[in-house]
């Protein structure tokens, strides 16, 4: 639940989780994870023309899913 970076050469973004849900099925053959973090996200990404747009607050969500059928 701790903040998450994440940058590269056109975004310097800061992902601030507020809510996580997590579930888990695993009947043998038969498996699903999810994990799925609601925050806020804020900094800055650069459009095609270059120019820095400023981001705050901005409801979103990050998530890492794994299936296995």
């Amino acid at each position: 639940m701790a903040p998450w970076r994440v940058t590269g050469s056109t975004v310097e973004l800061t992902f601030t989780p507020f809510h996580l849900k997590a579930s888990t099925v695993d009947f043998v053959v038969f498996a699903s994870k999810t994990h799925q973090c609601f925050g806020t996200w804020a900094g800055r990404v650069q459009d095609d023309e270059g120019h820095w747009v400023e981001l705050a607050d901005v409801t979103g969500w990050a998530e890492d899913v794994h299936n296995r059928w």
